[in-house]
């Protein structure tokens, strides 16, 4: 028996070193990795990236979070269809579980939370909570919405 344990322990250890080194920043559980157009901000980066203007759709999410985990596909295939597209949008992400001081200042209660910011806009009271459903269309159809171009005169 003790030679079984030292070998699952040594099997363990293999893996553990292996492993070392690999960026979990990414992490949300299955599906989760993202995709280079997909911008990951943090309390160090929020206000600057996002209050530089433009409309952003992010995400505020916890990695433990079941719903999270079943969105974060679907969230980086948006983020990459819309850079495809040549789209000035951006789709983020913020882990609640790392940058909580963004999270408290964003009114975050439950996860996902999704808010939509503008013009460099970075309140909660200026965030537009996402009212729409959960599946790429929806996501897709809110950002065109938010995004057009004025209208100009002919």
């Amino acid at each position: 028996m003790s030679r079984f344990l030292l070998a699952c322990a040594a099997a363990l250890l293999a893996v553990a070193a292996a492993h070392e080194g690999h960026d979990h920043s990414h992490d949300e559980g299955a599906g989760g990795a993202h995709s280079d157009a997909l911008v990951v901000l943090g309390d160090a980066d929020f206000d600057t990236k996002v209050g530089a203007g433009g409309t952003w759709l992010i995400k505020f999410y916890a990695p433990w979070c079941g719903h999270c985990k079943r969105l974060a596909p679907t969230w980086d295939q948006l983020a990459t269809e819309l850079a495809a597209e040549g789209s000035a949008a951006h789709v983020a992400k913020v882990d609640c579980t790392v940058h909580k001081s963004v999270c408290e200042k964003m009114e975050v209660r439950g996860y996902p939370t999704l808010l939509g910011f503008k013009d460099g806009a970075i309140s909660a009271a200026d965030a537009i909570k996402y009212p729409g459903g959960r599946d790429l269309a929806s996501l897709k159809g809110w950002m065109a919405a938010n995004t057009a171009a004025p209208a100009t005169d002919l």
